[in-house]
């Protein structure tokens, strides 16, 4: 059996609680590969993922309880078709991209058994100091060595959550199985955010289950407790209806694989260190993705006006079954295009009134600073009817972040000509 190592030397303490311990003047080196798949259950229809590999290299650094962690030649795959014939491909761009900031060396405080501060240089971005939070959130352990069942509230990803443990030894195979469950509808303070209409009520019901766990094997060595194995598995189920097969899911796996220690250290940049937080996940800000299917974009304003078209053509007399599809493309087109792109696209076909129709609908679901501005001027210099106004520009108040940007395009006096002019209506 394939032995999937954490390759955490850890001590026992008076305390009855693990923690870890790496050796001063050692890299510790691994492989590590997480993978994330949303989509609905069934065979035959379409998923849309990302897989993210490395090998993952940590050290102690010079200041006591704090350790420095490292990605080495990250690779980035994703996932946008039928599952589950279709196969991952290899996100190049994607990859070069962000191989700057994937590389980055980050800095956390650990104490206790508890990942205490994450701390970064001001490069790195909210979404790829996630993807550390992720492989930190494996080292969140209260082990008590005289209880072999127990529950706690635990700090994590997801916030303060319910954990439930379960320890069993195996003396023959000299194994320590540790099993750690979630249930992420029961956290004291859960991380989460409401995106879309906020102008509706919220349900009443449980439309969404969570829950996580992790298997470890650990065996005792002469210095401590080694973590041997460590397999992380998500499941987020989200169905607000009673559907007859099945609730849409997102489902995550991490795997890390011990390769070797080695004589070094691991170097941290000649910067400052910023204290970004704990091992909360935090939503990052670098762009509007809806989490439905990956889209390939060689020529926005291209594609823009090949995804308009199909809307227009194939939904006349009825709706097309790709439609729901389509409209998200062209959704995360326009929050991708240039505001040059845009305002062509509407100078364009402005006049046709079936694409004028989805350009409009369309709009509001942006949620960007620039569709409500962009929407905005279009009323006040006359190329709006007021019926349009009352629908996609009120629309777009609801989906664009509640900021101070948003706050001053909201509030200019001229606002009162459109509830004058719809009072009058």
């Amino acid at each position: 059996m394939r032995v999937f190592v954490l390759a955490l030397t850890v001590a026992l303490v008076a305390s009855s609680q693990i923690s870890f311990e790496f050796v001063p003047g050692k890299i510790y080196e691994y492989e590590y590969e997480t993978e994330l798949m949303g989509g609905l259950p069934e065979e035959g229809l379409a998923r849309a993922g990302v897989k993210v590999h490395s090998r993952v290299q940590i050290s102690k650094d010079a200041t006591p309880q704090t350790f420095i962690l490292k990605l080495v030649d990250p690779k980035i795959f994703e996932y946008s078709g039928i599952w589950p014939k279709d196969r991952f491909t290899p996100a190049t761009q994607l990859t070069s991209a962000l191989a700057a900031q994937l590389m980055t060396p980050i800095k956390f405080e650990y104490a206790s058994g508890a990942v205490r501060k994450v701390l970064a240089p001001a490069g790195v971005s909210s979404t790829v100091l996630n993807i550390y939070r992720g492989i930190l959130n494996i080292f969140q352990l209260n082990i008590k060595n005289t209880l072999n069942v127990y529950e706690l509230q635990e700090a994590g990803v997801h916030g303060m959550c319910k954990t439930h443990y379960v320890l069993r030894q195996d003396q023959k195979a000299e194994r320590i199985f540790l099993s750690k469950s979630k249930d992420l509808n029961q956290c004291q303070s859960k991380i989460f955010k409401d995106m879309g209409m906020s102008h509706l009520e919220k349900c009443s019901g449980k439309a969404m289950k969570t829950a996580s766990g992790i298997n470890y094997i650990m065996k005792e060595t002469p210095i401590g407790t080694q973590i041997m194995e460590a397999i992380v598995t998500e499941l987020i189920e989200y169905s607000p209806f009673n559907i007859l097969k099945g609730a849409a899911q997102m489902e995550s796996k991490q795997n890390l694989t011990f390769l070797e220690v080695k004589s070094g250290h691991v170097e941290p940049l000649r910067v400052d260190y910023l204290h970004r937080g704990d091992l909360q996940y935090e939503f990052g800000s670098e762009l509007l993705q809806s989490p439905i299917q990956l889209l390939r974009i060689s020529n926005v304003e291209a594609q823009m006006v090949e995804t308009l078209n199909h809307l227009v053509t194939y939904n006349v007399a009825k709706v097309h079954e790709d439609a729901p599809l389509k409209f998200i493309e062209f959704i995360q087109l326009l929050r991708v295009a240039k505001p040059e792109n845009i305002e062509d696209l509407w100078q364009r076909f402005k006049t046709r009134p079936d694409h004028r129709h989805w350009i409009l609908n369309a709009f509001p679901a942006m949620g960007t600073h620039f569709a409500l501005k962009f929407l905005k001027e279009k009323f006040f210099a006359d190329e709006l009817t007021v019926f349009e106004a009352a629908s996609s520009l009120m629309m777009s108040l609801h989906s664009v972040p509640v900021d101070e940007a948003s706050m001053k395009l909201a509030e200019a006096s001229r606002w009162r000509r459109l509830s004058g002019t719809s009072a009058a209506r």
